[in-house]
């Protein structure tokens, strides 16, 4: 949200798009639109992690015709299911931006190079991919070509 509220600032219109979080029972505040709901995940290492179900391609194509955006930035593009679909459906380009590190273990390595299909099919379909560091990098491996190291920010 602190880059949503920066650019805003800089005179940009930007709208946060992500799935309704799970306890949520009132309307999204201004400057957001929900598509979906999230699902808590378990993951390794005792955590879980919200992501967004699989989605209606109805409300993604309702997000496009309302908004007509100039440019998508995803965080996280492989992060199942919204950010496949939001990205499969873009008219305008789209920047993928990745900050997950691989688990250095035979399981994290494992994981990812089984998971290396499912990142190509996404990665070809990004205008640019910016990475927060050389460790997200490695997530990525051979996947993609040119990636730019952005730092996270700090507010």
């Amino acid at each position: 949200m602190a880059e949503a509220l920066e650019l805003r600032k800089r005179g940009h219109k930007v709208v946060v798009v992500t799935p309704k979080p799970r306890r949520r029972k009132t309307p999204a505040d201004k400057g957001i639109y929900y598509i979906g709901q999230s699902a808590r995940i378990p993951t390794p290492g005792s955590t879980s992690s919200d992501v967004s179900a699989a989605i209606d391609n109805s409300s993604i194509d309702e997000f496009y015709e309302t908004f007509q955006p100039d440019l998508v930035h995803v965080h996280e593009p492989v992060v199942p299911f919204m950010a496949r679909q939001v990205i499969a459906e873009a008219t305008c380009p789209v920047v993928g931006t990745y900050h997950a590190a691989r688990p250095e273990n035979a399981m994290g390595r494992s994981l990812i190079t089984s998971a290396m299909p499912y990142t190509r099919t996404i990665t070809k379909q990004l205008t640019a991919i910016t990475i927060v560091s050389r460790a997200a990098m490695m997530l990525l491996q051979d996947s993609m070509n040119s990636p730019q190291i952005i730092p996270n920010g700090v507010d």
